[in-house]
C-alpha cells in the first residue's frame, strides 16, 4: 500500500471511533483543535516525566507511553484534516514550513526529544489559533490552517524517528487501541474507566 493510500485509509477509518460533537461544523473543528493541542501537551508531559523520573533516559516503558500519545496526536491530526475537508495524504505530502526545514537540534538525545515535543505542541497550538480565527472572526487575517497540519505531521514524524518507530505503525497501533475500547464500550472513558 502506498503512503498516500495508507494515510487516506487511516483518515477514513478514524470515523469508526469519532464520537465528538459537531462533526462537520465549526464546533467539530474547534473540538479537534483542542484535542490536537491537548494530546501534544500530554506528549510533552511524558517527556517531562522521562526527565524527572527516568533520569533523562528513554526507558522502554516511557517509549511505549510516548508512542501511545503520539498515536492520539495522529488521530486528532486525521480528524482535523477531515473537519477542513482535506485528504490527509495532501497534508503529509507537502513540505514543512521554512521554519522547520532547518531540523530539530539535538535529534536522538533526550534534549532533542524534549525540543521536538515542544515544537509539536507549538505547531498544534498554531493550528488551533488559526481555526479559532476562522470560526470566531470569519477568517479575518487568518492563514490557511492546512500548512500548519503539515508542520504537525512533519514534527510528529521527527518524534517517531527518535523513538525508532514509523508513524504508520504508531497510527495502526492507535487505531487498534481505540477499536478495542469501542468494542468494550469504553471509548469515551478515561483513566481506569477504560
Amino acid at each position: 500500500m502506498s503512503a498516500t493510500d495508507f494515510w487516506n485509509e487511516y483518515q477514513a477509518r478514524t470515523q469508526e471511533t469519532a464520537i465528538y460533537p459537531g462533526q462537520g461544523s465549526s464546533t467539530g473543528a474547534i473540538y479537534v483543535s483542542l484535542g490536537l493541542a491537548g494530546e501534544s501537551g500530554e506528549l510533552c508531559e511524558q517527556v517531562k516525566k522521562m526527565m524527572r523520573d527516568d533520569g533523562n533516559a528513554l526507558m522502554p516503558e516511557r517509549a511505549e507511553k510516548l508512542k501511545g500519545e503520539l498515536g492520539d496526536v495522529l488521530w486528532y491530526l486525521a480528524r482535523a484534516a477531515r473537519e477542513l475537508k482535506l485528504d490527509l495524504s495532501e497534508i503529509v505530502s507537502e513540505p514543512p514550513s521554512d521554519e522547520l526545514r532547518h531540523g530539530i537540534p539535538g535529534m536522538g538525545t533526550p534534549t532533542g526529544l524534549a525540543y521536538t515535543a515542544l515544537t509539536l505542541f507549538k505547531c498544534a497550538s498554531r493550528f488551533g489559533d488559526e481555526v479559532c480565527a476562522i470560526v470566531f472572526f470569519d477568517g479575518h487575517d487568518a492563514a490557511s490552517p492546512a500548512p500548519m497540519l503539515t508542520d504537525v505531521f512533519y514534527v510528529a514524524n521527527l518524534f517517531a524517528r527518535q523513538l525508532d518507530v514509523s508513524l504508520e505503525d504508531v497510527a495502526t497501533a492507535n487505531r487498534e487501541k481505540l477499536l478495542s475500547r469501542k468494542d468494550r464500550g469504553v471509548l469515551g472513558g478515561s483513566g481506569s474507566q477504560r
